[in-house]
This record gives structure tokens, sequence and C-alpha cells, in this order.
């Protein structure tokens, strides 16, 4: 069967300049042909609606100019009446119009639209330049977006209202919790940003942000009282209203300011612990008085993770970099009588937690264990060798094969206590099945992302990238300069300015590069659902085993907090069972599902 040849010929019709309030270019542009509307998205963030002139705008012969501009040539050897087709797409054709260049030139430097091409609107609405612009199908309202600023805009150009403005973080986040009724998951960043999302439905709620700090975000805790607890690079835990949408309070220490790398709650939402990385110590607020209660002295090193322990009031556990978490009781530290455990491990602690009943305490280190503490006795129950679960893929400057080991950055107990979350250097998601009085074993593996331009993600050397005698990736040699035999003076240039990859060019050794590397920075799990959520590279990204979780969210009541939430009901899914095997579970058949 001989295939149908569409004759299709594009030529210029016009030329217009459209720059508005000194743009460099145009960035995007969008046209709705039924109601004339032309819309520009310029790189200075601004956008600018014209409306196209008549003749350029479909009449009422459009559907006949579409008919023979697009009817199927004749099949060769046979008859036809390609000739009459022809004349007709030809009569139908609109005519070209006459460019003026003098016109287009005292346009572009005035900043007007000539020959016919009236502006409507031109306003500045995006921070970077509008990379996408669309048009509905009615012609009321235009979407924008702007992807280096992260703004997302629905604006309704006739009433000159905004439908719709989103923005996301400015930089990648690094926090992130969830509402103790499970409705809502914050996500904290660099950019010193606080947004809040609806779980459910994953819309921003609101932003909280101030340009008087702008310090980065660091950790987040919601509290019993519906408060979100937000430390900061700076040495300050600010408390957010999550109902009224405001900051009330904010927490300082003793001068001069510690870096925070860590922050939790009581039960009751009045004892407030930050983590210190500069000075080693513990601060304890009380956030009703907003005055320093305690500073918890002992570690040797960064402390990278506090805790409360369920069900036993001020029972701080604190982890750090000098391999101990120390478990002290600031309640009856406050009497005198306040013992402090000691748990020695033989790596750097980088996370900790406590099961929602309390009684076991998972710790991560460096070597890529999870060693897990009975609480009350303060003996080992159980160790989890992570290092080959949650190893990555290759660097793109290394220049071996891609590493075996890994460690946990961030781990997380579900609702139920069942399961272990875990997330590290990696795209990878680790789940354990981690019931009490069971063996610990990994049940699941999430791939976060395959986006194989981010660092990690590759697993796999790719020999054709490699010279015949070796010695690592091509990018990655430098040749060697006149009087520099072996390529040491060119190496030792490279090495001073960090992040710059050498190459052929001439201007390669200048450019600067930045590369993403893949990673789990945190997880965090609903308390109330078997929804969990993964702060990556590339945002904060949610996962749901079945639609309960969703309705459980929403059927939660919001005063209790706690318990199952109907997440014990879908923990089984992460579970082998041998038993229900059936001929149709296949290879191919999950592959399809």
């Amino acid at each position: 069967m001989t295939p149908w040849v569409v004759p299709v010929t594009a030529r210029l019709h016009s030329r217009h300049f459209v720059k508005q309030a000194g743009g460099r270019g145009v960035a995007s542009a969008a046209v709705h042909a039924a109601t004339g509307l032309l819309v520009v998205g310029q790189t200075n963030g601004v956008l600018a609606l014209y409306e196209l002139p008549r003749d350029m705008t479909p009449g009422g012969e459009s559907v006949e100019a579409d008919a023979a501009l697009f009817a199927p040539a004749p099949r060769r050897g046979g008859g036809g009446d390609g000739g009459a087709a022809a004349a007709e797409r030809e009569r139908l054709r609109l005519p070209i119009a006459k460019v003026d260049a003098d016109a287009d030139a005292s346009a572009a430097a005035g900043g007007d639209a000539p020959d016919g091409l009236r502006l409507l609107h031109a306003l500045s609405v995006a921070a970077g330049p509008i990379s996408a612009a669309d048009v509905s199908p009615d012609g009321e309202w235009v979407a924008l977006a702007s992807a280096a600023a992260g703004q997302l805009l629905v604006w309704e150009w006739r009433s000159e209202t905004h439908v719709l403005k989103r923005q996301s973080h400015l930089l990648p986040p690094v926090a992130a919790a969830y509402s103790p009724d499970g409705r809502l998951l914050a996500s904290g960043s660099d950019d010193g940003r606080v947004k809040l999302w609806d779980a459910a439905t994953g819309v921003a709620v609101a932003t909280f942000y101030d340009a008087a700090a702008a310090s980065p975000v660091t950790a987040l805790h919601f509290s019993a009282r519906d408060v979100l607890l937000a430390s900061a690079a700076d040495g300050a835990v600010r408390a957010y209203d999550v109902r009224r949408y405001r900051c009330f309070r904010t927490l300082v220490g003793p001068r001069p300011a510690r870096q925070l790398g860590a922050v939790a709650a009581d039960a009751s939402g009045d004892i407030v612990a930050a983590g210190c990385r500069s000075s080693f110590e513990v601060l304890v607020w009380s956030l009703r008085t907003g005055k320093l209660l305690d500073v918890l002295d002992g570690h040797t090193g960064a402390v990278s993770a506090v805790a409360f322990r369920p069900g036993h009031g001020g029972v701080i556990a604190s982890g750090s970099w000098d391999g101990t978490v120390r478990v002290v009781d600031v309640y009856a530290r406050g009497s005198g009588a306040g013992a402090v455990d000691v748990l020695r491990h033989t790596k750097e602690v980088l996370a900790l937690a406590y099961r929602p009943d309390g009684r076991e305490l998972a710790v991560a280190t460096r070597d890529g264990e999870v060693t897990v503490w009975d609480a009350s006795a303060a003996s080992i129950v159980g160790t989890i060798d992570g290092r080959r679960d949650v190893a990555g893929g290759r660097r793109r400057a290394a220049r071996t094969v891609a590493p075996t080991t890994g460690f946990f950055r961030s781990i997380a107990y579900t609702a139920d206590g069942r399961f272990l979350l875990g997330g590290g250097d990696s795209a990878f998601l680790v789940v354990y099945h981690a019931e009490a009085g069971s063996a610990l074993r990994r049940v699941e593996r999430l791939a976060t992302t395959r986006n194989v331009d981010a660092d990690g993600v590759v697993r796999v050397l790719n020999s054709g990238h490699l010279p015949a005698a070796g010695g690592g990736p091509l990018d990655l040699i430098d040749a060697p300069d006149e009087g520099d035999g072996d390529g040491t003076a060119a190496a030792a240039e490279r090495d001073r300015l960090p992040g710059v990859t050498a190459g052929a060019a001439a201007d390669a050794r200048s450019r600067r590069t930045r590369t993403v590397a893949a990673e789990v920075v945190c997880v965090v799990a609903s308390p109330v659902s078997a929804a969990f959520a993964a702060v990556t590279h590339e945002g904060v990204l949610t996962y749901s085993r079945g639609a309960a979780d969703v309705a459980a969210i929403h059927d939660a009541d919001g005063g209790d907090g706690g318990g199952d939430g109907g997440g014990g009901d879908h923990a089984d899914a992460l579970l082998f069972d041998p038993s229900d095997l059936r001929e149709g579970v296949t290879a191919s058949a999950v592959r399809r599902a």
C-alpha cells in the first residue's frame, strides 16, 4: 500500500518585533487562532499579549483552506483531479504581508508592535525567563511557567486576575515532615522557605519565608499542637502556626549563634530540642515561654539527629558524629537525678528514629549499618547491613566502576512500626520489615529517579568512553601541553578551579559545570496511614500503597494523631507470600502491571 503524501508548505507571513521592558529575547510563545490572541513570554519574565491583525486570523474560509491544503496527493500512475486540487490550494493560500525593514527597526528601538499587532497587556509575571506558555481552549486563561524561578501562573487576561499562582523551592529541598493528622506535608529548602502541601492532592497551601534572615532550613518537625518547627543554619528554631499561617515564636540559643542541624518536640508540644553542628550541644527550650531551659553537652562531634522517645515524657536521644547516641531524661535532669545512657557505635551516627511505641531505637551509621536497640534495656536486638542495599551508581568523576557500598542519611518508621524506611547517598529508597520479634529483612528497593543526567544513577561503566590503555574516562584526561610531557601542569591548573572540567575546546578550562548528585536526603512517614515521602535532588516524592491511604488521611481525626490509621491492613502488600503465587504471576505480567 502506497502511503499518502501530504504537501505542506510553510511560508513567512509577517515578522514583528515584540520586545517589551528591555527584554533580551522571546523565550516562549503561543497563539489562540479562534480569538487572534498572541501570547509572548520574554527572557526577562515579562508577559506580552497581542491581538493579531484580521488577515492573520482564520475566517469563514479556514475550513475550506485547511481541507484543500492537506488534501492527499494523487497516487502515481493513477488519474484524479490533482491539478484542480493544486489550483484550489493556490487560490486559498494566504497572501504574504510585505515586511517593512524600517518599521521593524523603529519598533525594535521603541518597543512598540508594528503592522497591526495591537498590544493588549504587558506585565512582569516571573522572576526568570518564561519557559512555557499556553492558552486555554476558550481563550480566556493564559498558563505560564518559569523553570528557572520555579513558578506556575494561570492568568485570566480579560479581567486581569490570577486564577492560580504557585512557586516551588528555588533550591532543592532538604527536609520534610508530616502533620499529626497526615493532611499536610511540609518541606524546607536551602533557600530559606518552608512550604505546606496538601498530602492528598499535592497542591501548595502556604509558604513561610523570613526575608530578613533568609537562612537555609536544616530540619522540620510537627508537634502535637499543629505547630511546625523549623531549625535553620542561623541558630534559630522558628515555630509556625499552620492554622493561621504565621510565625508566632522564634527560639534562639546563647551567643555566639550555633548552627542547628536537627529539631524535635515532646508529646506535649511544649519542650523543643535542637542539635548543634558547631558546638556539639543539644539546646532545650520551652515553646510556651520561649526561654532556654537547658544545654545538654557531652558529645565531641556534630549532633546529627535528635528524637524524643514516644510515651516517655522528656527522654531525648541525640546522635553525633562522634559515634555515640546519648539518651537523657530532661525532666529528671532538672531534679538532679537524670542518668545518661551512652550507646556506642563504631562509626559516625547520621540518623536515628524511635518506633511509634517507643520500645526500640534504630540508629544509622556511616558504615551503612542500622543498629536496632532495645530502648529500655539499652541492648542491641538486631542489625541491618544496608551497605549494598543503598549503594548507588558510578560518579562521573570516578575512575572506577560503581561503588558496592553506601550508607543511610535518614531513616523513619511507618505508622504501625512494622517497616523501617531508609534513604542515603544514592537514588534508592529501601524498605525493611522491622516488626518487633521478627527477623529484619529487606522487602523493597525503590528507585526514586531514572534520570541519567543526575550523577550516580548509571551503574555500568561505558567502555566506549575509556581509552585503550585504561586510566579513566576520556573526558577526565588532559592532553599534554607544550613543554609539559606528562600533563601535570594542565592537571594542576584544572585542580586550582574546583568544578572546571578540561576538554578539547579552548574555553573548556574556564567553563564551570554543576552536576546534581542523585541522593535521598530525608525520609518521613505519615503518622496515620501507610504513605511516606522522600526528599530527593528532584523534589519531594510521595508514595502510597493503595487508595485506602488517601481515605485514611481524609477520615483521620486531627485530635488523636496516632494509631494504625488503616496502614496495617496494607502493610502486608510489601511482604512476599510464597503461597500466593498463581500461574498468571509471571515476569511479563508484572512488567505490564
